[in-house]
């Protein structure tokens, strides 16, 4: 039968996060236990994508709430015959206290591992429409990690097809056996014979007495597309009434291969845009300034809103907080000695009460 995918190279890689290069997710000399969820990881916030667009289908899993383990909307998983425990879950796994970081944050799906029984757990992606004839590039990252002291290997089989069964995964990409401990990229290109709505499918088949199998960042394209990729969630910290501007960098970046197109559409009173508009080449970042000019006691809590031309992602809402606090003055009072008000010049006369704010 003919098989209308190719498989591209799938190697390991270096993370670029920031200044800091990393291949480890979890830093140099970490023992390969197993990992276990973390609850109290506190994730960046990114927009919630919608798929606008026949062909294209991104997802970072950054959308999953804090401390929960549901699969975004769309996705679904089938536990392992008679353990119905063992399935697909999403969120932040760890090490202890140390978490461990996704490509794009902390956040990926994953499924734990299971010291008694193989696993035949699914995951299913949601669908995207294909047009028959047309190459798309599949890509995403995996991780394996081993247990210490074994020589067991996850394994995890990599379908597309046209639903969200097993039994309508009718085209397997690659079967995958490894015991790595960092992000590693799978790439395949793939060209439906048929137009119609396809999904992925991931099929855990690690034996029993293995760790777990985690994936990030899945994306099915054709051609060049911009991404955008930011917090939305920017908090400016606290200033007081006599203070002046509030000022806070606010950095995105394109994680797409086509020039990202960045614009200012509105904000909130008090907020104010700098460095608008910009156009980021492929893993370019750009940061714009945004300031608060509010003068009044409280906490302050408004928005920014940037038009792109992501197509999955065409307007980006960013919630800006910031705490305004009274400035308050001491109740202590300095009165100058005879020939002391003269280092005051003319701030202050002999005898006169001075009195110190305090914030």
């Amino acid at each position: 039968m003919k098989r209308p995918y190719y498989l591209m190279t799938a190697g390991a890689i270096t993370l670029f996060m920031g200044a800091v290069f990393a291949t480890s997710a979890l830093g140099e000399g970490t023992e390969a236990t197993v990992l276990t969820p973390v609850k109290n990881v506190r994730g960046i916030r990114t927009p919630d994508r919608v798929i606008t667009i026949d062909g294209f289908l991104y997802e970072d899993f950054e959308s999953v709430a804090d401390g929960e383990q549901r699969l975004p909307d769309g996705w679904k998983t089938t536990s392992t015959p008679g353990h119905d425990s063992d399935c697909w879950s999403a969120g932040t796994l760890g090490r202890g206290d140390t978490p461990l970081n996704g490509v794009s944050g902390y956040k990926y799906a994953y499924i734990l591992g299971n010291k008694e029984t193989a696993h035949d757990s699914w995951l299913f992606s949601p669908g995207v429409s294909l047009t028959a004839g047309k190459e798309y590039s599949i890509e995403f990252f995996a991780m394996m990690p081993p247990v210490s002291g074994s020589d067991v290997m996850e394994k995890l089989e990599v379908f597309i097809g046209s639903g969200q069964t097993p039994d309508a995964m009718t085209l397997k990409l690659e079967e995958i056996e490894n015991d790595n401990d960092y992000w590693r990229w799978q790439g395949y290109t793939f060209t439906p014979e048929t137009s119609g709505t396809y999904y992925m499918g991931f099929h855990s088949i690690s034996p029993a007495g293995s760790n777990s199998t985690v994936i990030d960042d899945l994306k099915i394209s054709s051609g060049d597309i911009p991404v955008f990729k930011g917090n939305t969630e920017l908090d400016m910290g606290s200033t007081d009434t006599r203070a002046g501007l509030l000022e806070s960098d606010y950095t995105f970046s394109n994680d797409g291969k086509a020039a990202l197109e960045v614009s200012f559409e509105e904000c909130s009173d008090g907020l104010q845009v700098e460095g608008l508009p910009l156009v980021l080449d492929e893993y370019q970042d750009g940061t714009v300034k945004i300031t608060l000019s509010r003068q009044e006691a409280g906490d302050y809590e408004g928005h920014v809103t940037l038009r792109t031309n992501d197509p999955t992602l065409p307007t980006v809402k960013i919630d800006v907080t910031a705490t305004v606090k009274e400035a308050r003055v001491t109740g202590y009072c300095f009165r100058l000695r005879a020939g002391r008000a003269g280092r005051l010049g003319s701030l202050a006369r002999f005898g006169q009460c001075i009195r110190l704010r305090r914030t």
